[in-house]
């Protein structure tokens, strides 16, 4: 249904919020180019451009792989949120999650260094599949060294 790998080093498909770039400093899966936070950012957020209709689908997930590097400390992370009704409301951590796992990747909490993979099965989170499906990226961060 749709994939990103920010090729060619642009955000077309997103609505990037404070500090949200396009770089070329870490990637995956052959890619050449990520999405990354970059510098202070408070609930900053890096939200899918369009809704997607998934009403026609039998089942659907969402896939991401998220890192952060060494130094992010208590309170800073990194998150996927998603919508179940075209971005009016967001089911998401309120911080972070305060331990391992879970749809955020926390500073001081999760692995740094290193990607995770997370996913999300829509069909039961969103009590069957939406026609107006949203995601986004969502990071609080206090300083440009810790993307």
């Amino acid at each position: 249904m749709f994939y990103d790998d920010f090729e060619p080093g642009n955000l077309n498909n997103w609505v990037a919020g404070t500090s949200w770039e396009a770089t070329t400093q870490l990637n995956l899966c052959g890619a050449s180019y990520s999405a990354e936070i970059d510098g202070a950012a408070t609930n900053s957020a890096l939200t899918i451009l369009n809704n997607y209709s998934l009403s026609d689908y039998n089942d659907a997930s969402v896939l991401a792989s998220i890192y952060i590097e060494t130094g992010f400390d208590a309170n800073e992370f990194i998150c996927l949120d998603y919508s179940c009704n075209g971005g009016i409301t967001w089911d998401k951590d309120t911080t972070t999650d305060g331990g391992v796992g879970g749809l955020c990747q926390d500073g001081a909490v999760d692995t740094e260094g290193a990607w995770r993979n997370i996913s999300v099965n829509i069909t039961s989170v969103c009590s069957g599949l939406p026609s107006n499906f949203k995601v986004r990226f969502r990071s609080t961060v206090d300083g440009a060294v810790e993307d």
